[in-house]
């Protein structure tokens, strides 16, 4: 069997390391979860979003290992090599979490997640926030609910799609970004 072309491997990769990603998605999103309840769990949380990216640029340095590897490979990891991983990378990342979003609210959540989230508004801290965003002039009327419980019952009544698709919208938003910063940190113009 002969080695993939450059293009095919960049897929090959990004598609097998879209599993990681969409697994460190899936942890971040427990870690919210768990801060509804616990504060501590809020910082974990906002640690895993925040290094996100760079978990993207660690699996871009790791094919770009692979890449060398690979005899019939060009001498150098282009830009687009990288950007093409990375975007890839993220894109398989969210297909996974969209997926196991969809999969755990339809099926499996039973509402725990929005009644968690309505409890953690209804606390003095979360009345305060959320008067807050009411009052301030960009949200005038985004906010109509007559208390938090409501807010999140028409969250929930969003359904589980919908936010399997932002999962997926967000993706393709960022997913170009994400991509052209981690081409212009992973291209290397020659085997070390």
């Amino acid at each position: 069997m002969s080695n993939p072309s450059p293009i095919r491997f960049v897929q090959q990769a990004a598609m097998r390391q879209g599993i990681v990603l969409g697994a460190w998605g899936w942890v971040a999103l427990t870690m919210m979860k768990l801060s509804f309840s616990n504060s501590l769990f809020s910082l974990v949380w906002l640690f895993m979003m925040g290094f996100t990216p760079l978990v993207c640029i660690a699996l871009t340095f790791r094919t770009r290992q692979d890449w060398w590897k690979q005899e019939e490979m060009p001498e150098g990891f282009s830009f687009t090599a990288a950007f093409l991983h990375s975007f890839f990378t993220c894109l398989c990342g969210a297909v996974w979490l969209a997926t196991a979003v969809f999969v755990y609210l339809k099926y499996f959540d039973g509402g725990t997640f929005f009644e968690a989230y309505g409890r953690m508004l209804d606390t003095p801290e979360g009345r305060t926030a959320l008067s807050q965003l009411a009052r301030s002039q960009s949200f005038d009327n985004a906010f109509s609910f007559d208390s938090p419980q409501k807010m999140a019952e028409a969250m929930q009544a969003a359904g589980a799609s919908t936010y399997a698709a932002l999962i997926l919208y967000l993706s393709l938003i960022g997913g170009p970004v994400m991509g052209l910063i981690t081409g212009i940190i992973c291209k290397r113009d020659s085997r070390p």
